[in-house]
Order: structure tokens, then C-alpha cells, then sequence
């Protein structure tokens, strides 16, 4: 039984993403189609949040943007974009986590956490 649970781990331990912190201002906030190069009503939403921070490197690769990715499907999205909006009005300063992925955008980082820095 033991040897069952260490296999498990060792395998689930590769499913999950590494999870990066980064702290910041709130510059921008683009919303988008998935496919913005059509107009489709049964597409899923994504809204970028720009943030100014030394720590948020080009998502996946130097030809990425520096930026976080959430989509309209996620959960959280109302929530996030609301935080978001009234960080960027306010200047308040924000911590938001990304996953080391880009699943959403080639070229942007799948959100993890965000809230108001202390």
C-alpha cells in the first residue's frame, strides 16, 4: 500500500504547474475573443491584466507578453476583473499569481490568485 501512494505522488506531482508571485500595479486590462479574428457568440472571453512589476517576465518565452491570461469559463472571472478594474482606478498595489503555463494564449500566463497587497 505504501509503494501505491509514493508511485501516486511521484505522478501527481508532475500535473501541476509551478505557481509565480508577482506584486504590482495594475496597467492595463485588455478583453478579448479566444478567436478575435472572427465574431463568434459561442466564444470564450479572455481578459488580460498588465501589470507593472520587475517579477512578470514575457509569458512563455521572450516573444510572449507580460501578462496574465483568465477566460470567461474560469470561475472566478467576474470577481477577478472586478478586483482588477478597481485596482487599476484606485492605483492600489496587487498581488497576483500565474501559473508557469499558457494554455489560455500562447503568449500569456494562465492566472492562478489575485488580491490587495497589504
Amino acid at each position: 500500500m505504501n509503494r501505491l501512494f509514493i508511485i501516486l505522488m511521484l505522478f501527481s506531482s508532475n500535473v501541476f504547474a509551478e505557481i509565480k508571485q508577482i506584486k504590482g500595479e495594475v496597467t492595463d486590462i485588455y478583453l478579448f475573443a479566444k478567436t478575435p479574428s472572427k465574431y463568434d457568440v459561442n466564444d470564450v472571453g479572455l481578459a488580460a491584466i498588465y501589470i507593472n512589476s520587475p517579477d512578470l517576465l514575457p509569458g512563455c518565452g521572450n516573444s510572449g507578453e507580460k501578462r496574465v491570461i483568465i477566460s470567461t469559463d474560469h470561475p472566478l472571472y467576474q470577481s477577478v476583473i472586478s478586483l482588477a478594474l478597481t485596482a487599476k482606478t484606485t492605483g492600489k498595489i496587487v498581488e497576483l499569481w500565474h501559473l508557469d503555463t499558457c494554455t489560455q494564449r500562447y503568449n500569456s500566463w494562465d492566472f492562478s490568485l489575485i488580491r490587495f497587497a497589504e
